[in-house]
């Protein structure tokens, strides 16, 4: 539990001297190792929040630190949202879960990122955006983003997209 509190001072450390909203204009990650890393951090993480949610929340961290380090990915997009999942959860700090959230999905329109707008829209909604939101809000978002992930082929967003659709 220590190197978890210690990851997420770390984590905090590499952007509190800045605006959340500037991380939208970090360059684009470039280099082959970190884009391979992201990737790898993103394939794995929905089994490691499922699983071993220790592992999940230093997963989010390196992506956060990687993102900051060495630019943002389309991974990026997840690794905001996901963050923001945390400072609900963990740190109890909404707004600034909602602005990270809100990154990710700016993120997400600039990077034209399709295949990951199922997930952020699915997390964004189904974890933060309904503590800020009057719920019919986060519903229409949930059910949208189910049909994005019907569309782009994210059956595993979809289906918790509609699971937290029934739920809420």
């Amino acid at each position: 539990q220590a190197d978890i509190a210690q990851r997420l001072k770390d984590t905090q450390a590499l952007w509190e001297n800045r605006e959340i909203e500037e991380l939208i204009n970090l360059p684009p990650m470039t280099d082959a190792e970190q884009l391979a890393a992201m990737q790898i951090l993103l394939t794995i993480s929905a089994v490691a929040y499922l699983s071993s949610p220790s592992i999940y929340i230093l997963i989010v961290c390196q992506q956060i630190q990687l993102s900051v380090k060495y630019g943002n990915t389309i991974a990026s997009t997840y690794a905001y949202v996901a963050y923001g999942l945390l400072l609900c959860s963990l740190v109890e700090d909404v707004d600034l879960a909602c602005r990270f959230g809100q990154l990710s999905l700016q993120l997400l329109k600039q990077l034209n990122a399709q295949e990951l707008r199922c997930t952020v829209y699915a997390m964004f909604n189904c974890f933060i955006q309904h503590r800020k939101a009057h719920l019919r809000t986060t519903l229409k978002n949930i059910q949208e983003g189910y049909f994005i992930g019907l569309e782009t082929g994210d059956v595993e967003f979809a289906s918790y997209a509609a699971l937290y659709k029934t739920i809420h």
